[in-house]
């Protein structure tokens, strides 16, 4: 793989020096392809000079080992969460059970997510809670792949843990959440839709943007419907690049690396120095 020097601009680098510990959640609607996005915007900030840990906490589909080439991920986050509730999680346990991925110069650490359907119930509040704040002691910056379903009360027999705590948990511990909707009329109708189940502030993130799907002027468009209809400035719109996402799938690199000049890194890039700015934190929740 060739090796790329990433140069961030002189007034990221000083942005970056005074941040503090975060964890971002990357949220939003089935189809939104926000694993993607989870994915590489942890790859941009590592390349920014940041340590970055990435969790993938999808309970339903997880992706991103699949995504990152990984045939033997490991034990991963449930091993983690076991070691968090028994109060055991350390640094020398995190890095054991995470993974080293070579970005550049830089690299980050992956956290796999779940292996078998089940094991949602896995996802305790005190095991969430225990797993971030090592996270937050250990790395700069925390990406955390989430589910797209947070509708509460409904449990199994089983266990007392609610189908979709881990999602509305891990929010809940969050310094920003940002909202991913793909970027067509259906996409923007299931995105309004899960807004229902929504009591956090966050950020809304437009994918696979394109004049195509939304007709003429389709940044402008979708500014106006999200604002109109969820009161919400969508500051960033990723643009459709289906060429450089198969090359960097087929390739199991991020785009950094498989499309470097690729209309969507460069917009992912944007969006990573946003986000690790101080003044980009917004608080958990409405008052």
């Amino acid at each position: 793989m060739t090796i790329f020097q990433l140069k961030p601009p002189e007034e990221a680098v000083a942005a970056l020096s005074n941040s503090q510990s975060r964890v971002i959640v990357v949220w939003g609607s089935a189809g939104s392809g926000k694993s993607l996005i989870a994915a590489n915007l942890a790859f941009e900030i590592s390349s920014l000079g940041k340590r970055v840990l990435l969790v993938d906490a999808d309970t339903y589909g997880p992706s991103l080992s699949a995504a990152l080439g990984l045939t033997d991920p490991g034990p991963g986050i449930l091993a983690a969460l076991r070691l968090a509730r028994l109060g055991r999680l350390d640094s020398s346990e995190l890095e054991r059970l995470s993974h080293e991925l070579k970005v550049e110069k830089h690299d980050l650490r992956f956290l796999p997510g779940v292996t078998a359907h089940m094991r949602w119930s896995d996802f305790d509040d005190t095991a969430l809670e225990g797993l971030l704040t090592q996270a937050k002691s250990d790395f700069d910056v925390t990406i955390v792949d989430v589910a797209a379903w947070l509708e509460p009360g409904i449990y199994v027999p089983q266990s007392s843990v609610s189908r979709n705590q881990a999602s509305s948990k891990i929010i809940d511990q969050a310094d920003l959440v940002l909202g991913c909707f793909a970027a067509d009329a259906v996409g923007v109708n299931r995105f309004l839709w899960d807004l229902r189940m929504v009591d956090f502030d966050f950020r809304p993130i437009a994918n696979r943007v394109r004049h195509q799907a939304i007709g003429i002027a389709p940044e402008r468009q979708l500014k106006d419907a999200i604002y109109k209809l969820a009161r919400k400035e969508l500051d960033h719109l990723l643009p459709q690049d289906s060429a450089a996402v198969d090359t960097a799938l087929q390739r199991a690199q991020p785009l950094l690396v498989a499309a470097r000049s690729s209309k969507l890194r460069e917009a992912i890039r944007r969006l990573a120095i946003d986000v690790i700015e101080p003044s980009a934190k917004l608080p958990n929740r409405e008052h």
